[in-house]
């Protein structure tokens, strides 16, 4: 099989039953697991592939679930999978790349997460509240609630089950 380099990908050729090869790097590179499920579509005369998640088909109700949640708490909220937010109550954490440690707490949900890391702003313990939520049979996610002010964890459990019946339903 010959391989050609270019400056954002490779050329591959597709072998008689129709399928290629995504590079190593590239999957490496955008979180591609071998168990992904990949939205294949085509845009304008080219194919596009990118990682498919149930959660990027509501995004817009979640946003909007998201957003008035925040206006009930005065606190922000963020949905994040394996590679970065899906869904968030302020745009400055939209399509943000998840965190080490959030990949750590969806791996291992006994944990306890003493801070975290967005952008310039740590948050420690007491600073945030976090959940796992279920989004398919395949993957799981996180729930994270960033405390302005003081809650008690009940709003994020509610909000993990309108989250996850929405998510069951779809």
């Amino acid at each position: 099989m010959v391989i050609i380099l270019k400056e954002n990908g490779c050329i591959r050729k597709i072998d008689e039953l129709g399928r290629i090869v995504i590079p190593r790097d590239i999957r490496k590179k955008l979180h591609i697991l071998s168990s992904d499920s990949l939205n294949i579509s085509i845009v304008d005369s080219a194919v596009k592939i990118e990682k498919y998640s149930v959660l990027t088909s509501v995004v817009v109700e979640l946003n909007r679930l998201l957003s008035l949640a925040k206006k009930v708490t005065g606190n922000d909220y963020i949905i994040f999978d394996n590679s970065r937010s899906i869904s968030a109550s302020a745009d400055e954490y939209k399509e943000i790349n998840t965190t080490n440690e959030i990949k750590l707490f969806i791996s291992n949900t006994a944990i306890k997460i003493d801070k975290i890391t967005l952008g310039e702003k740590i948050y420690n313990s007491g600073d945030f509240n976090i959940t796992a939520i279920n989004i398919d049979s395949a993957n799981e996610g996180v729930l994270l609630e960033l405390c302005n002010n003081k809650t008690n964890n009940y709003i994020i459990l509610l909000l993990k089950e309108i989250i996850e019946n929405r998510l069951n339903n779809y």
